[in-house]
């Protein structure tokens, strides 16, 4: 899996220096240089407003006791958007600009907090970093009340042995 995202990455990069390069030819080396550049800027300050934003908006849920979780899904895509605006790249700069859109980032943050829900992530993980079987035998935490005392928890999910 490693091996898979390395090549994607790389695979990335030259398509950006692909289009970066056809750009320079359409109009000119330096216009798409001072592109770069203004992409970047733009990019910090989105990261920047958004991030305070997106601080302001959790601790409205928090203030009215509810979970920030949208707000918590909402401000990382945003500082995903920024950080994709603010690197060198025509590519990843659409990608970044189609993360700021509302309907969007609706459909991103679905599709996390529906992985996330799940736990699919964690599965992922583990199996990715075994192989198809587990290393040692899996157990569950106990669980302590106030008092001290070792308690049942039905809902607890099985972890590697540390």
């Amino acid at each position: 899996m490693f091996l898979v995202g390395l090549f994607l990455l790389l695979l990335a990069t030259v398509v950006e220096i692909y289009v970066i390069v056809l750009v320079a030819q359409a109009i000119g080396g330096w216009e798409t240089f001072g592109l770069l550049v203004l992409q970047g800027l733009i990019g910090s300050w989105i990261i920047k407003i958004q991030g305070v934003a997106s601080i302001r908006r959790i601790g409205r849920a928090l203030d009215q006791r509810s979970a920030p979780g949208k707000e918590l899904v909402d401000g990382f895509l945003l500082m995903t958007a920024g950080f994709l605006i603010m690197i060198p790249g025509f590519i990843s700069t659409a990608f970044g600009l189609l993360l700021l859109l509302p309907p969007s980032r609706a459909v991103v943050r679905s599709f996390l907090t529906n992985r996330l829900r799940h736990g699919s992530v964690g599965r992922i993980f583990i199996a990715t970093s075994h192989g198809t079987r587990y290393v040692g035998r899996l157990r569950t935490r106990p669980v302590q009340d106030t008092t001290g005392h070792e308690q049942e928890d039905p809902g607890s999910r099985p972890e590697l042995p540390g």
